[in-house]
C-alpha cells in the first residue's frame, strides 16, 4: 500500500483533457502514482481522447453529476488497497497538473492537503474561507484539488457514504482535527475553458452556502 491514485473528474472536457494528460505524462513522480479518469458519460469525445492518451478510465452509463462521480472515485480507491492516498483534480486545467508533484512531496504524512487558489470564482467561497480562518486554518474549502489519506477518507465515509460536496471534507476535518493532520498548498489557477461546475450567479452562491450550512450542522451534531 504505497501508491497514490490520481482521480481526474471529467465531464465534457474535450478542450482540455488531452493537454492535461500529456502534462501528467511528463511529471518526474509518474512512477509513484496511477491515473484514472472518472467520466460522467461525456458526449463530446472526451473518452476517446483519454483512450488515445493511453490512460485508464471509468465512465458512467448516464450522467449522474459531479458528486456521484467523485463518490465513484472514492469507491474505486477504497477497493484497491495498493493506494495509500488519493488526489482529486478536475479535468478543466484550472489546476495545473504540475502541482501534483507538490501534493505528493510537500506534506507526505498529512491526511488532508487542500489547494488554496489564487482566485475564487464565487463570493460564497470567500465566506466559507473566513470560517476556517476563525478556527485557525487558512484553507480554501471548495478547492477541487486535494490529497486525502486512506485513513481519513475511511473515517469520512463511515459518516457520509452517499453524497460529496467540496466543503464536507474540510468541515469533517474540523470535527476530527485531534486525529488528522490538515495542510494547505497555495496554487495559481488557470483560465477555465468553461463555466465553473456550479455556475457563478446568485443561485450558485446560495447553493454553495447551503452546502456549507449543512456541513456546519453536522459539526455541531
Amino acid at each position: 500500500m504505497n501508491k497514490i491514485l490520481i482521480a481526474v473528474i471529467c465531464y465534457n472536457e474535450i478542450k482540455t483533457i488531452g493537454e492535461l494528460l500529456d502534462k501528467i505524462k511528463l511529471l518526474p513522480s509518474l512512477h509513484k502514482f496511477d491515473v484514472v479518469i472518472f467520466d460522467d458519460c461525456s458526449d463530446d469525445g472526451s473518452v476517446e481522447v483519454v483512450q488515445k492518451c493511453g490512460f485508464n478510465f471509468i465512465t458512467n452509463k448516464a450522467t449522474r453529476g459531479y458528486s456521484s462521480n467523485v463518490m465513484n472515485s472514492f469507491s474505486y480507491f477504497m477497493n484497491n488497497e495498493v493506494y495509500n492516498s488519493i488526489i482529486l483534480m478536475d479535468a478543466d486545467l484550472e489546476h495545473d497538473p504540475d502541482y501534483i508533484e507538490l501534493f505528493i512531496n510537500k506534506y507526505p504524512n498529512a491526511d488532508l492537503v487542500i489547494g488554496n487558489r489564487s482566485h475564487k470564482n464565487r463570493w460564497a467561497e470567500n465566506i466559507s474561507g473566513v470560517f476556517f480562518s476563525l478556527i485557525g486554518s487558512r484553507i480554501d474549502p471548495f478547492c477541487g484539488m486535494r490529497k486525502i489519506s486512506r485513513s481519513f477518507l475511511q473515517e469520512f465515509l463511515q459518516h457520509n457514504n452517499s453524497y460529496y460536496d467540496g466543503v464536507s471534507l474540510p468541515v469533517f476535518w474540523a470535527k476530527t482535527a485531534a486525529h488528522f493532520q490538515l495542510q494547505s498548498l497555495p496554487i495559481k489557477v488557470g483560465v477555465r475553458q468553461d463555466l465553473p461546475r456550479f455556475g457563478k450567479g446568485l443561485k450558485s452562491n446560495l447553493k454553495l452556502l447551503s452546502g456549507f450550512a449543512r456541513a456546519l450542522r453536522y459539526v455541531k451534531s
